[in-house]
């Protein structure tokens, strides 16, 4: 199930960034609003601000940086924590080519967004400090 939602969920982010360049073919329309919904998911686009909500809640928010060709991510919640939430929004920033990720542990940690780095001679991600907001 999760690698469908992570399918979903990158697809419809790469669509809202064909939006951005001006190809809004197939998406829906409210208002000066485009966006690609499935699910509980709904990544919208409006100007050059895009967003990601799961259940109504604003996940991801980035912003697209024409003059640059880059793509800043402006803001980023935990949501209720959910796996659900943690899915989506790694497919999101997967996506967008972002370094940041979506963690969660047991230890009492609870969810956040922290940045990760491949440590050097292995080929799984590590877990770094997370920044301080």
């Amino acid at each position: 199930m999760a690698s469908v939602q992570n399918h979903i969920v990158g697809k419809m982010v790469h669509r809202i960034t064909a939006a951005a360049m001006g190809h809004t073919l197939g998406l829906r329309r409210d208002g000066p609003t485009v966006y690609a919904k499935s699910g509980p998911w709904r990544v919208e686009l409006e100007g050059r601000t895009a967003r990601l909500i799961h259940h109504g809640t604003k996940m991801l928010e980035w912003h697209y940086d024409l003059t640059n060709m880059s793509i800043p991510i402006t803001g980023a919640w935990t949501g209720w924590g959910s796996v659900s939430d943690q899915t989506g929004v790694n497919a999101a920033l997967w996506a967008l080519g972002s370094k940041l990720r979506y963690s969660r542990d047991r230890k009492g940690g609870g969810p956040r967004i922290n940045p990760f780095r491949v440590a050097s001679g292995m080929s799984r991600l590590t877990n770094i400090t997370p920044p301080v907001y």
